[in-house]
């Protein structure tokens, strides 16, 4: 028979259902308790805990009932602009999403053994959703789905009535190689060309790259900061990773995190920075001075070759590098792997006509995300194919 219970903090989580993800990144304890007790982040988690039998067999992370948490789901899902649900006089707000606060899919940790049972133990973590989101009188549950890996979910989600919204696709750049001039030659020819200038440039310029790891992280977090907020304010992106985030993630991160920055003069000009796991790594912010970006390829040099030579050195097998750029990701070597959001406005207005509205906006969204984007994309994200049966 199974139980579940809310928890709201990671240290009540049993060692049982962490201990498997000791190796991941947004999986393991490390992270959870970062993006819980750092403050780098607003938002409130909430931990759905299954038992069987009396023994913890699975947990479910949720973000809950932060208004930031809402503006992402309204940037992310549909992004017309304005909140397209106000216009059916329905808040977004109080608002849950069942993922990483990086962004990344949504997570169901499982104890060792109880892989067989994951739909089972989801679907008791939705009926307590269920139960929560009216006593709550939480407005909107959302979910982060990767289509090609998580079928299971959609699945049981349909089954509880979810909408399936496509959304951006995440780009990911396998890194088999035995060392970075083995990847160069195996991009095209003007992509190899394009490399190699964009390396020149850089040396022309005096930029060397310095590696950061662990707490010397925190020694120049003023600087991170200020380069990354550079990047959010030139594109008009407010709000974004706090002061607090740099300072702090070295230290509670420090076997996973690292920092590529560009130096010149003894300055810091541009970074990127990446949470690293055995297999897989995951860039998570970048920061550029745009004075020196165009004449020393800043943004190609800290954002890709960097963490790609050293990731290659030390035989990971990818990195995950976000939803923008796909035409230069795609050029040196990225794959779009599809991405969907499963969405449910929990009470008024009735669902068939959140669908209508929310299709329409998606529609004028996708149209202005991805008209830079290359036509294949586009076809893959064509809005005719959501549905939400």
């Amino acid at each position: 028979m199974y139980r579940v219970e809310v928890i709201g903090s990671v240290d009540a989580i049993p060692e049982v259902i962490t201990e498997p993800y000791q190796d991941t990144i947004t999986k393991s304890r490390d992270w959870l308790a970062f993006a819980e007790q750092s403050g780098a982040f607003d938002i409130r988690p909430e931990y759905y805990m299954v038992y069987r039998d009396g023994q913890p067999v699975g947990c479910l992370p949720v973000i809950a009932e932060t208004r930031a948490v809402g503006e992402t789901m309204e940037s992310v899902l549909w992004g017309a602009g304005r909140p397209t649900l106000s216009w059916m006089g329905c808040s977004l707000f109080p608002a849950r999403m069942c993922w990483s606060p990086m962004g990344g899919f949504s997570e169901l940790l499982l104890a060792r053994g109880a892989g067989t049972e994951a739909r089972l133990i989801l679907e008791e973590a939705l009926e307590a959703l269920e139960v929560s989101a009216g006593a709550e009188q939480v407005k909107m549950t959302a979910f982060a789905c990767q289509d090609e890996r998580q079928y299971g979910w959609i699945a049981a989600l349909r089954g509880h009535g979810y909408v399936r919204f496509p959304s951006q696709p995440e780009s990911y750049i396998p890194l088999q190689y035995t060392s970075f001039d083995e990847y160069v030659a195996g991009l095209s020819r003007n992509a190899r060309s394009t490399v190699h200038r964009d390396l020149r440039r850089a040396e022309e310029q005096g930029i060397r790259i310095v590696h950061y790891r662990g707490r010397g992280i925190g020694h120049i977090a003023t600087q991170l900061h200020s380069l990354y907020s550079s990047v959010r304010g030139r594109y008009r992106k407010p709000g974004g990773l706090r002061r607090r985030f740099f300072e702090r993630i070295g230290a509670c991160m420090a076997g996973r995190v690292r920092v590529f920055a560009a130096v010149k003069d003894e300055r810091l000009v541009g970074f990127s920075m990446v949470l690293q796991a055995p297999d897989e790594a995951v860039g998570v912010a970048i920061g550029l001075d745009y004075t020196l970006n165009r004449a020393g390829r800043l943004y190609y040099n800290v954002g890709y070759y960097a963490p790609i030579r050293s990731l290659i050195e030390e035989g990971c097998r990818g990195i995950r590098m976000g939803v923008t750029a796909y035409q230069a990701k795609v050029r040196r070597g990225a794959r779009l792997q599809r991405k969907c959001f499963m969405v449910k406005v929990h009470g008024f207005p009735p669902m068939s006509t959140v669908k209508e509205v929310l299709l329409r906006a998606h529609a004028l969204w996708l149209d202005r995300k991805f008209r830079r984007a290359p036509w294949s994309v586009l076809d893959s994200y064509d809005v005719s194919r959501c549905s939400g049966s």
